[in-house]
């Protein structure tokens, strides 16, 4: 959801990840349109496919995130910003907003996700992750037919 933030801190010690693939599902909240847009078609595959994790300084360095905190002053970092926000001329602000998104696209986007989504979310693929993850071993999609 983060994809979908203006403003975004992380702490320090933060690991974002995209479990999607790993899980036989495919992306969602429009990501695979989101993701790519930030950081480029091959870092967001490697994301997506290879679940490479991303640390709060490549979330940074990358344009993930704005800044990255020490774990303690996240929550003041934050509302320092948001009162920043709020200080601004709030039809300025609005507009602003409204014009760096273009929501009929995100919707598209979802409405698309949303159908693999749930197809994978009952094919075979899935039930092997899911049942791999309760009995905590890795899953084996060669079975998978």
């Amino acid at each position: 959801m983060l994809l979908h933030c203006d403003l975004v801190f992380v702490s320090d010690d933060a690991l974002l990840t995209t479990p999607f693939v790993n899980l036989a599902l495919v992306p969602e909240a429009a990501s695979s349109l989101t993701l790519p847009a930030r950081i480029g078609h091959a870092r967001a595959f490697a994301m997506f496919v290879l679940g490479e994790a991303v640390d709060a300084k490549q979330a940074v360095d990358w344009g993930i995130a704005n800044a990255v905190v020490p774990r303690a002053d996240l929550r003041a970092r934050a509302r320092a910003a948001a009162d920043a926000i709020a200080a601004r001329p709030a039809s300025a602000v609005r507009l602003t907003k409204a014009l760096m998104r273009d929501p009929a696209a995100l919707a598209a986007r979802m409405e698309i996700e949303g159908v693999h989504f749930a197809a994978q979310l009952r094919s075979a693929e899935a039930k092997e992750a899911f049942t791999a993850f309760v009995e905590k071993r890795a899953p084996d999609f060669s079975r998978v037919v």
